[in-house]
């Protein structure tokens, strides 16, 4: 898959909300379609190595589950959700230089995430 900028401009005014700090890419409302927000994620996410990270990070998530699956650990089941953050935080800290989607809107982050974990793995978005 070619990665591309979405033109933010082309977007509706009901669907942007300024930022405070300069220099800094318009958020999408919380109200957008879910299709909308993937495509404003996709270009969070344009480094390589950043991707990969999130993919290692879903991996290690599926890992937990099946932990916690197989030797009935279900009181670690709230820490579920933030196996994959360290892995996808150290790729926009160290790599993409920009903040995370999941600190503005972490359900249709985390939902992104795991669209993209798919795509990944049937190959419409390539890593190498």
């Amino acid at each position: 898959m070619k990665w591309t900028k979405i033109s933010l401009m082309k977007m509706k005014k009901t669907e942007t909300v300024s930022s405070p700090i300069p220099n800094e890419a318009k958020i999408p409302n919380i109200k957008m379609k879910f299709n909308e927000y993937y495509k404003h994620y996709l270009n969070l996410h344009q480094n390589k190595t950043c991707i990969l990270l999130h993919y290692i990070g879903q991996w290690a998530t599926i890992g937990v589950i099946y932990l916690i699956i197989k030797y009935n650990l279900w009181l670690l089941i709230p820490i579920i959700p933030f196996v994959v953050y360290p892995f996808a935080w150290s790729g926009h800290y160290f790599f993409e230089k920009n903040k995370p989607a999941a600190f503005k809107n972490p359900w249709l982050a985390k939902l992104s995430d795991w669209k993209m974990f798919f795509e990944i793995t049937i190959g419409k978005i390539k890593l190498f």
